[in-house]
């Protein structure tokens, strides 16, 4: 009968170790579910760009194109444009709307912001 009593005590200890483990992975997987949500919202805010049109580009009206989605139709000197990033390899494309000549700025696949520059003209 002494043998029984034992085995008895033995199973009910087991099996509360058991629930102590499995209580425990729970509470595991809650803590990195809820931890996780919080980063989405930080990696949301790291990919947006901030297009900020220099001075280089002073009394154009512009358009600025972002691969090929138009973002800004009439831009100007000064102007920011604040746009999700969209891909790694981005390129931004600066179009005098008077001339329809084009400048092609490519972008980093990092967050931030972005001065949009006329390049240096080699002659």
């Amino acid at each position: 009968m002494r043998k029984a009593k034992n085995a008895n005590k033995s199973f009910l200890a087991g099996t509360a170790v058991m629930f102590v483990a499995v209580f425990a992975v729970v509470l595991l997987f809650l803590y990195w579910g809820f931890g996780l949500a919080g980063s989405k919202e930080e990696r949301m805010r790291q990919d947006v760009y901030q297009l900020v049109v220099t001075d280089d580009f002073g009394g154009l009206d512009l358009s600025v194109w972002l691969n090929d989605s138009l973002v800004s139709r009439h831009a100007h000197a000064g102007d920011t444009i604040v746009h999700s990033r969209l891909a790694d390899e981005t390129t931004v494309l600066v179009v005098d709307n008077a001339t329809d000549r084009v400048t092609l700025i490519p972008v980093a696949a990092r967050s931030g912001v972005i001065p949009l520059r006329r390049p240096k003209v080699v002659e």
